[in-house]
């Protein structure tokens, strides 16, 4: 009941790890990602951490905290999504470290469009309308970025490794 044509909660067959559970994933990513943060608290020297999330994609397994949260399964996952990102960035708040650091939050296509709505935009996942090529971009990077600000400048993924070396003054290497 409330399954669009694509149903959340199935995945591709194959070698899988003794004891893997699908349902533990998005969990897991979470509680590793605040446990690193925590553990760098007090350190001076940066730190990269590179969260890729594996939601929304399939399997949409939102646990019990987000189940009926909106009107169907994917949003519930999106919302646990949100969740996942507000514990990492609650992390960095509460280590005092939120003030040196760069987050970047972004994603690999646009909605799945029997799903999402990505309207006004045209087109969706697998689509290269712009509702399938447009993604979000949100910085967060105290005394960098002003909160709130809103760009218009297109970009892509690409960008990100040239402009981040010059963010840490860092030459790109010619070769």
């Amino acid at each position: 009941e409330g399954w669009s044509r694509i149903q959340g909660e199935f995945w591709r067959g194959g070698p899988i790890a003794p004891n893997f559970k699908h349902e533990e994933v998005l969990p897991r990513f979470t509680a590793e990602s605040v446990k690193y943060i925590e553990g760098r608290k007090g350190k001076e020297q940066p730190f990269f951490l590179y969260v890729a999330l594996p939601a929304p994609h399939t399997p949409w397994l939102p646990t019990k905290k987000f189940h009926k949260r909106t009107n169907n399964l994917y949003g519930d996952f999106v919302a646990m999504v949100d969740d996942t990102v507000g514990q990492i960035l609650a992390a960095l708040d509460e280590t005092k470290l939120a003030k040196d650091t760069l987050v970047i939050f972004t994603s690999d296509n646009g909605g799945e469009t029997n799903v999402t709505s990505n309207a006004p935009l045209r087109g969706g996942k697998s689509q290269l309308y712009e509702g399938g090529i447009r993604v979000p971009l949100i910085i967060r990077w105290p005394g960098e970025t002003p909160a709130g600000k809103v760009s218009s400048q297109p970009t892509a993924n690409v960008d990100f490794y040239p402009t981040l070396l010059k963010a840490i003054g860092v030459a790109p290497d010619k070769k």
